[in-house]
């Protein structure tokens, strides 16, 4: 599931089963890491952490119903209702089995410096808190994420902290406060 990057969706990604994106895209398919994982014994430990970042980084203009529909394509349909796969079974014809994923953004960030970047990263905070414009493709509402990254030498997305190492990117917490719910120390 690893070849997915035509999907123009994120990075740390391929989870893609669905075979009409697989086609379309020329995708490999993750199907048979789903259908191997249910088996293993620490199948119900594994949790899926997809990666996003805006245009300035990951290169993809998509935004809004675009954006949503790659996110649930990718990811988001492993939440709920989870990958399902049917098996021939001796006493029935076939048998079906869903299991459902935890999904945590594994990374997001953006410097804030290129415009393209403050849409997209508004669309994913949307797609997050499953807000009524994303119900079409959001399956469950994902509060859980990682910022990329704390520190000011980060490259491509700069840190929660100025190059200076001492003090904060307002302009960043503030964006984490106003779109995911982020409640800084200093106001608990």
């Amino acid at each position: 599931g690893g070849g997915q990057e035509r999907l123009g969706s994120n990075w740390g990604d391929g989870f893609v089963t669905d075979p009409k994106w697989i086609q379309q895209r020329n995708l490999s398919d993750a199907s048979s890491f789903f259908k191997a994982l249910p088996s293993k014994p620490y199948s119900v430990q594994v949790a899926l952490g997809p990666h996003m970042y805006g245009p300035s980084i990951s290169l993809s203009p998509d935004v809004g119903p675009v954006q949503w529909e790659k996110y649930t394509a990718s990811w988001g349909h492993l939440m709920k209702p989870g990958y399902c796969s049917s098996s021939a079974n001796t006493t029935t014809a076939i048998s079906s089995s869903c299991q459902v994923y935890p999904v945590v953004a594994g990374e997001i960030g953006s410097s804030f410096l290129n415009a393209s970047d403050t849409p997209y990263m508004n669309d994913m905070a949307a797609y997050f808190n499953k807000e009524p414009r994303t119900a079409e493709y959001s399956t469950a509402r994902m509060p859980h994420w990682f910022w990329w990254a704390y520190n000011a030498n980060s490259g491509d997305t700069g840190g929660l902290i100025n190059d200076n190492w001492q003090t904060l990117n307002w302009q960043k917490l503030q964006w984490l406060q106003d779109n995911l719910g982020l409640t800084p120390w200093y106001k608990q």
